[in-house]
């Protein structure tokens, strides 16, 4: 039993039995062996997006960032591990001069999280250089075409589906690493001057249905700065909540009910939560 604090960005977490396979062989032996055993658990990759519960007795967490194989190129198209950490592969093919995932540079996560929650960043969501994705259905391993997935705004059919996400093949455009680098210094520069420092799950809410940002709302309901124990609202950033004390799990849902109930207050609006919670 270990503290999911070490597994999350949020640095929140009670304890439960983790995996953390090696390879994709070990990742299918190990969910293989779960389900015969009917246990409860729950695949996750660097915990960028998930706050963590206390409840967890009997959920079984695997963790698929330490898987390390090494991505195979060929032409414009790259198969890579759901392990892969997102950062590392960017800086990869933009060496290789491939180009479509840059804009993604800066976000701490690993590819299969990304793609699970067709993540975003500055005009590219990483669903539309997706190829194919390799699956693992209860003890089959199936490959699924792009148009077999349905993807919207940071969601895609792959959650809650009961699938395992193994590897994934992009297809990519040919570029000059040097342009390419060039994006991915121009991508640091904006998050710096957007984003706070700290630990936090990235953006809490998704957009209002009208299309509004979250944290513009819960700027314009005066939020900003709000504290409950440990966790605080970014006064750099409205829709980044952050562990800045040892916050609790408590902490930080107190903080995520006001700050629904406050936008919902001013503007009649109900904020959806973009980050996952686990062990409620």
């Amino acid at each position: 039993m270990v503290s999911l604090k070490d597994y999350t960005t949020l640095k929140i977490g009670g304890k439960c039995l983790v995996y953390e396979p090696k390879s994709c062989k070990e990742l299918e032996q190990i969910i293989c062996r779960l389900e015969g055993e009917n246990r409860r658990y729950k695949v996750i990759g660097n915990g960028s997006n998930i706050l963590v519960g206390t409840h967890l007795k009997d959920l079984v967490v695997v963790t698929t960032r330490s898987i390390k194989e090494r991505p195979v190129i060929h032409q414009t198209t790259v198969k890579v591990s759901a392990g892969q950490n997102i950062n590392s592969l960017i800086l990869l093919l933009a060496k290789s001069g491939l180009s479509g995932l840059e804009r993604l540079y800066g976000i701490p996560a690993t590819v299969g999280g990304m793609v699970v929650n067709n993540a975003s960043a500055f005009g590219t969501q990483i669903c539309s250089i997706i190829e194919s994705v390799q699956v693992l259905d209860g003890k089959k391993v199936k490959i699924l075409d792009k148009s077999q997935i349905e993807f919207s705004h940071h969601s895609s059919s792959l959650q809650g589906s009961g699938l395992t996400l193994l590897s994934v093949e992009f297809s990519l455009k040919r570029l000059a690493p040097s342009t390419i680098y060039g994006i991915i210094k121009e991508t640091i520069e904006k998050r710096k001057a957007k984003q706070p420092k700290g630990n936090s799950a990235g953006s809490m809410f998704k957009a209002a249905p009208d299309g509004r940002p979250a944290g513009l709302l819960i700027d314009m309901a005066g939020l900003k700065g709000l504290c409950e124990g440990g966790a605080k609202i970014s006064e750099k950033h409205a829709n980044f909540f952050l562990n800045q004390q040892n916050a609790t799990f408590y902490d930080m849902r107190r903080l995520i009910k006001k700050a629904k109930e406050g936008v919902k207050q001013k503007f009649g609006v109900d904020l959806e939560l973009e980050v996952e919670i686990i062990g409620e």
